[in-house]
């Protein structure tokens, strides 16, 4: 069975960049559900789209605002921070974002997607299925 989907903000950037094959992973994970179960973080999206002026493409904007944000709980913290020392222990690095994205993904069970290469270093510290756009 698939699962959901976590797109982080790498995800994100390159969906709102055009960059191909995006859509289609997107598509993938939309199409398996009734409704629209992709879930994302998106700090720092609402300013891109500002800046870019993507806001006034509806179709995007929509897709946009379709995503699920996930609250981020005492329990996802705590998995972050044993993240990171896992990681730390194994003399790579990790960013406090980075971490909590990898724990609610690790909560949840979602595949992350993403373009962020430094989520590599977490093959060690956490399981995870992640696929790099």
């Amino acid at each position: 069975m698939q699962k959901a989907a976590y797109f982080d903000i790498h995800a994100i950037t390159n969906l709102l960049r055009g960059k191909k094959g995006i859509l289609n992973i997107i598509e993938t994970y939309r199409e398996f559900y009734t409704g629209s179960l992709i879930v994302t973080q998106l700090i720092g999206a609402e300013d891109y789209l500002v800046e870019k002026k993507i806001t006034k493409d509806k179709n995007l904007r929509g897709l946009i605002d379709s995503f699920i944000i996930l609250d981020f709980t005492r329990e996802d913290a705590e998995k972050a921070g044993e993240i990171m020392g896992k990681v730390k222990s194994e003399g790579k690095d990790i960013s406090i974002n980075e971490a909590m994205v990898a724990a609610q993904c690790f909560r949840y069970g979602l595949t992350l997607i993403t373009g962020n290469k430094t989520f590599n270093n977490l093959k060690n510290a956490v399981k995870l299925e992640i696929k790099m756009v």
